[in-house]
């Protein structure tokens, strides 16, 4: 990563946490995260691309997991389609927002959604 990860928010960023990640601790997760399609995972926390930027949530503050359906669809006047792809949505302890991660392969999601499982302890609703 080309900058250091920005937080999600600032709600989930908490300073008195236990186990807040400092910049070193971030660096070092981010370089060792694995890959799923856009989307890494690393021991302490989930990077989402932002741009140029990566924004990261807190595996702590993850409080449900949900596996998810979205269309992705085209509008082309030539060869217009729809196609359903696999998606994971992540609720936060703190507050009622929620993330949405589409994905595009089956397989990757269904990756990303057993390593979050194994890495946060929780199991999907």
């Amino acid at each position: 990563m080309l900058f250091l990860p920005k937080p999600y928010n600032d709600v989930l960023c908490d300073q008195t946490h236990p186990e807040h990640l400092t910049k070193e601790l971030l660096k070092a997760d981010s370089k060792a995260s694995l890959r799923f399609e856009k989307y890494r995972l690393g021991e302490k926390a989930l990077y989402i691309p932002a741009g140029i930027f990566w924004m990261y949530i807190p595996l702590y503050m993850i409080s449900e997991l949900k596996e998810s359906r979205y269309f992705i669809t085209s509008d082309n006047g030539v060869a217009p389609f729809s196609m359903e792809a696999p998606a994971i949505r992540i609720r936060f302890k703190v507050e009622t927002d929620e993330v949405f991660l589409g994905l595009e392969k089956e397989r990757k999601a269904a990756a990303l959604l057993e390593a979050l499982k194994k890495r946060t302890g929780l199991t999907p609703v």
